[in-house]
């Protein structure tokens, strides 16, 4: 009887996608193995209006998951390691960190809402265009660069809200380039738009790194399992990509450090550099009003340590007053 392993995901097309891979990975590493895919429902795929930030981001897309792993419903869980909050569930654990994709952001804009005026994406905007984000990240950072634009909530799976600026609710929107990768929307390389996903009127330009902070992890698939279970813990092991899980990991600490998430405007990414790893990072005040940045390269064997030093830096350099000052205008 072969070995049989159940792998519970949210119903997506984006989260089968990368539940699929992760099949196809333990295939190939353990061939003859039998794998089963469940989908669960999420809190945050039931409630698809209101802002992320005002539902609250704990456990919206892993929760119920998590549940089935510890009821034994499912061997391994595959989130998208975002999601995932920064201290690991009770009695669980990631077992691997696959390679990650492309972590930048991707701006999609209608051609008539571009004057190609700038040298870098958010430059060719037309002035007072309405942007779709789904995140306050995004929203902080656009009126940062420019305070004109209108932000404008933004939620769904990634073929809604494509089809939302297509139908022209929006002039532009943001979104990640894994997920648009992964689905076929853009290039590889290039993350130029795919004329067989996206009608000519839409162009693609990412958010370069030195102008825009991703989200914490983002672009990363996380495998979640139970910390007990050896069996499953031993087979997800060879999947584990190591510079994926050291960069991510101190993005996490990074993140743990701040106590951020959907409710907080924090972006951070770090970059393998040979033996080093480059961490950039920023605090934002949600009207673009504020910020603190922050920047450290240092030895990959100290990386998490050195995150939470610099989490603690931009906390002290006016970080602690933004968050402060958002906290005390929530409702």
């Amino acid at each position: 009887m072969s070995e049989r392993i159940v792998i519970a995901t949210r119903g997506s097309k984006l989260a089968l996608w990368q539940t699929e891979h992760v099949r196809d990975l333990l295939l190939k590493s353990k061939p003859g193995i039998s794998v089963e895919i469940r989908t669960i429902t999420t809190r945050g795929d039931t409630n698809l209006d209101t802002p992320i930030a005002e539902i609250g981001d704990k456990g919206l897309f892993t929760a119920e998951l998590q549940a089935a792993l510890r009821s034994d419903d499912c061997d391994i869980a595959v989130h998208s390691l975002k999601d995932l909050e920064t201290v690991d569930a009770e009695g669980l654990a990631i077992l691997a960190i696959l390679e990650r994709e492309d972590h930048r952001d991707v701006l999609l804009a209608r051609k008539p809402s571009l004057t190609y005026r700038g040298a870098w994406a958010l430059e060719q905007l037309a002035d007072n265009a309405v942007v779709g984000t789904g995140a306050l990240r995004r929203n902080a950072q656009l009126l940062a660069h420019r305070p004109d634009c209108s932000v404008k909530n933004l939620r769904g799976n990634v073929d809604t809200r494509v089809k939302k600026l297509t139908d022209g609710e929006y002039d532009a929107i943001i979104l990640a380039a894994a997920g648009l990768l992964r689905l076929g929307y853009i290039a590889h390389g290039t993350l130029a738009p795919m004329p067989a996903m996206l009608p000519p009127e839409i162009v693609t330009m990412p958010l370069a790194p030195e102008h825009w902070l991703s989200a914490s992890c983002q672009g990363a698939i996380a495998i979640e399992g139970r910390k007990a279970d050896k069996r499953v813990a031993k087979l997800c092991a060879a999947l584990d990509h190591g510079p994926s899980r050291i960069a991510c990991e101190a993005e996490r600490a990074f993140l743990r450090t701040i106590e951020g998430g959907c409710k907080v405007p924090v972006g951070v990414h770090a970059r393998q550099q040979r033996d080093q790893l480059n961490i950039s990072s920023g605090i934002f005040a949600v009207d673009g009003s504020a910020k603190a940045l922050g920047n450290v390269t240092v030895s990959s064997d100290n990386a998490s340590d050195a995150a939470v030093k610099l989490a603690q830096r931009l906390l002290d350099d006016g970080g602690r007053r933004i968050l402060d000052t958002l906290r005390q205008n929530k409702p």
